[in-house]
């Protein structure tokens, strides 16, 4: 692994990955200000003045989708929780409150839901919401079939019984409607329409305004985007008239930007104040340098991810289950939390342990080489491996991850397995799994719940119908446990359903599709000199993205560097 060392305490350097063939699109709203306009990736870092206005700045994997109907990865998800509203919010508790939505009623049957909306909420281009956006809303995320889209499959339909009344009508009856409503972003119709090409894949609706959407936002939510350059970064801009209310100290800009190549740029940034947030994907050698500098602190960041080295369990030869049992018994799970952050702690199963309805006694492997040298001789493939080496794609954004590979690597070949580590990008890492026949032998992902709630996890995990995305690179396509996992998902006795979620994860445990790493709690690094970030007082939900909700963020008046008041340009 090649390592680059820092002059100012950095123990190792990450590697990044990225080379586009076309300069990036650009798109400004408006200028910005001056202060704020220096580009993350500049090689020069110079210490960093006051601003005028004040900014939050972190680092996130790229790229990042604005559009509601589109994004569902980590910065898309930051980038659309501070752009848009929906009906509910989750709180720290893990419910939800009261948002764009006052109240709401369900039918006795549990199918018909219906919500009654604020009437003080302006979208960013002055437009009144109305209920009409919301069924708007709801029909192109189902219309265009991507990002969150799953989460509504079961929505047969909606409309306005009013203006300010929307009703959703459900195929089958789910406990999980509610909380899923957070992932319904909802769009500004007029203006939407207004940018639409009238040529496109969706009829009357041309294209939905799908390129439009890719650099610009019709929200309503506590930021609206000032400036894009689609490949680098996104600059975000508080909405004064926003119905909401923002902490006293809550930035008037936020600008989300790709991690600079090289890498160790974004942790000179930090130490500098030129940043709030580090890269949130850092090796531990990395962590611990930045943490010595004044100022800085790691936040722990809870989270409803984990750790998973997703197998491809249609194609040779980990299409064999005896082959996966052999080698989850003989991984080094040990090896692998010593080089995360302390406190870490081994994956229980298929779902995250913090998830409402996961099984504590599930099944889980532990390095055993007899095992493992007893589950591979039952393999189809046991006296032909040579003819079988098997790929592990990590991702170079998260660069630690070729740790985590090198040690699989290490643990395969006690068994006479060849594993050969494969460097990609995440653009690259999405565009293998859409397709069974490009999808690696294994992939290094982290995934997370959108809702808390085991259900949703093991859906998007394992159901056939998010095959084809980042989040499912084992390919099952299972009906039988397809059904299983709706049946759950439709069961609104939370006893009830619970309990299959534990027969699920036990089912699911014991076939091993995957390798359970370890639950992630991120440790980012971060100015706790004066950065208010509520999240590490667990008064933010652990869902992916409202960790960095700026509206609650502080940012106060940043003390000036020791011995140097020069500008940052």
């Amino acid at each position: 692994m090649r390592k680059r060392l820092l002059a100012a305490a950095l123990l190792a350097a990450l590697l990044f990955g990225c080379g586009e063939s076309q300069p990036p699109e650009r798109v400004r709203v408006k200028e910005p200000e001056k202060a704020v306009r220096a580009e993350a990736a500049t090689s020069e870092v110079k210490a960093p003045a006051r601003q005028s206005a004040s900014i939050m700045r972190a680092f996130y994997d790229w790229p990042a989708w604005i559009d509601p109907a589109v994004g569902n990865s980590l910065s898309s998800s930051v980038a659309l929780v501070n752009i848009y509203d929906s009906l509910v919010f989750p709180n720290a508790a893990g419910g939800v409150d009261p948002w764009l939505a006052e109240s709401w009623t369900t039918s006795p049957n549990g199918l018909r839901w219906t919500f009654k909306l604020r009437k003080d909420v302006r979208f960013h281009s002055g437009n009144p919401l109305g209920a009409g956006d919301v069924v708007y809303s709801l029909n192109r995320i189902k219309a265009i079939k991507k990002g969150f889209s799953p989460l509504y499959a079961n929505v047969v339909s909606a409309r306005a019984v009013d203006e300010s009344t929307v009703e959703f009508l459900l195929e089958k009856p789910s406990a999980l409607f509610l909380p899923s409503l957070i992932r319904l972003y909802i769009l500004d119709e007029k203006l939407v329409k207004q940018h639409a090409a009238s040529v496109g894949d969706f009829g009357a609706q041309g294209d939905y305004g799908l390129n439009w959407l890719k650099t610009h936002s019709a929200g309503s939510g506590p930021y609206r985007v000032q400036e894009m350059a689609a490949d680098e970064y996104i600059l975000l801009e508080k909405n004064a008239g926003w119905w909401g209310k923002f902490v006293p100290d809550a930035p008037s800009l936020f600008r989300m930007m790709a991690v600079p190549t090289p890498p160790e740029i974004a942790g000179r940034m930090l130490v500098n104040g030129q940043t709030e947030f580090g890269h949130h994907l850092e090796n531990r050698e990395y962590l611990e340098a930045q943490s010595k500098t004044k100022g800085i602190q790691i936040g722990l960041m809870p989270t409803l991810k984990s750790l998973y080295f997703a197998v491809h369990n249609r194609l040779a030869p980990t299409d064999d289950i005896f082959l996966r049992k052999a080698m989850a018994y003989a991984i080094d799970y040990d090896a692998l939390l010593a080089l995360t952050w302390p406190g870490i702690k081994q994956a229980h199963g298929p779902v995250p342990s913090n998830l409402a309805g996961h099984d504590p006694d599930v099944f889980t492997y532990r390095r055993d080489m007899a095992k493992a040298r007893e589950a591979l001789a039952k393999s189809k493939y046991a006296k032909d491996l040579d003819s079988h080496p098997i790929d592990i794609y990590w991702v170079a954004e998260a660069a630690f991850e070729e740790r985590f590979a090198m040690v699989f690597k290490a643990n395969m070949a006690e068994l006479g397995i060849t594993v050969r580590p494969v460097k990609v990008s995440w653009k690259e890492a999405i565009k293998a799994t859409a397709n069974m026949n490009t999808s690696p032998h294994i992939l290094i992902v982290y995934v997370g719940a959108d809702i808390p709630e085991a259900g949703q996890m093991l859906y998007q995990r394992y159901h056939s119908k998010t095959t084809g995305s980042w989040m499912q690179n084992e390919w099952l396509l299972d009906p039988k446990l397809d059904k299983e996992i709706e049946d759950a998902l439709t069961t609104t006795d939370t006893a009830k359903r619970f309990k299959k979620y534990v027969a699920l994860q036990r089912e699911i445990a014991e076939r091993t599709p995957s390798f359970f790493i370890y639950d992630l709690v991120h440790p980012m690094p971060y100015r706790a000199d004066y950065v208010d970030w509520p999240i590490v007082r667990g008064e933010m939900s652990p869902v992916t993205g409202y960790f960095h909700y700026a509206a609650r963020i502080g940012i106060k008046q940043k003390p000036e560097p020791e011995g140097n008041s020069q500008a940052a340009k």
